[in-house]
């Protein structure tokens, strides 16, 4: 499905996957823009500017940050971003001009199997008492992995991909991607 592959590259990209891990299939690009602009984190609308974005982050770090594997480039990010006691990042995506997509990213990314495993498990907890039992995400990972599971959860019109993979080489990642959902989209 192609939302699948957009999810697995927007999820892994270059961000922290050890070198012998690899997405299955190639990305495709992020696709148009929605036809209707999406609320992906509250006041985060798709379409916003990186400048319309600062502002309504005042507390975002401009960064020239991760690029995923469709192309999208973190311009902004808050760290930490606190999720029930825990540290993450809150990676704000891009394409040349708009916003795209949302990145919540486990900081820092060299815990071990067991500590991953734990926040995979509470983080699947909450998003499922939040939004219900996911399917899975059918995301597919190359590489001697622990770790390693993809679930998918939909909120309306967004999609949260809950990726959680983690080796005992001291790579571990629990992102959650929050896109929207295939819908009628615009021209770019």
């Amino acid at each position: 499905m192609l939302h699948r592959a957009i999810a697995a590259a927007l999820l892994i990209g270059t961000l922290a996957a050890p070198a012998a891990a690899q997405v299955h299939k190639a990305p495709p690009g992020p696709g148009p823009l929605p036809k209707v602009p999406v609320e992906l984190w509250p006041g985060a609308v798709t379409g916003m500017t990186p400048e319309e974005m600062a502002k309504a982050f005042p507390e975002a770090e401009r960064v020239a940050g991760d690029t995923l594997g469709n192309g999208l480039k973190e311009m902004l990010r808050i760290t930490p971003y606190d999720v029930d006691g825990v540290d993450y990042a809150l990676k704000f995506f891009f394409d040349a001009r708009h916003f795209r997509q949302v990145l919540v990213s486990l900081e820092p990314a060299d815990r071990d199997v067991a500590a991953t495993t734990a926040e995979c498990d509470r983080r699947t907890a909450a998003l499922t008492k939040e939004f219900g039992k996911p399917e899975d995400a059918g995301v597919g990972i190359e590489g001697d992995m622990d770790l390693e599971r993809s679930y998918q959860f939909t909120d309306g019109d967004r999609e949260i991909i809950l990726l959680c993979l983690a080796s005992k080489y001291g790579t571990s990642i629990v992102n959650e991607a929050i896109t929207p959902t295939e819908q009628e989209t615009a021209a770019k």
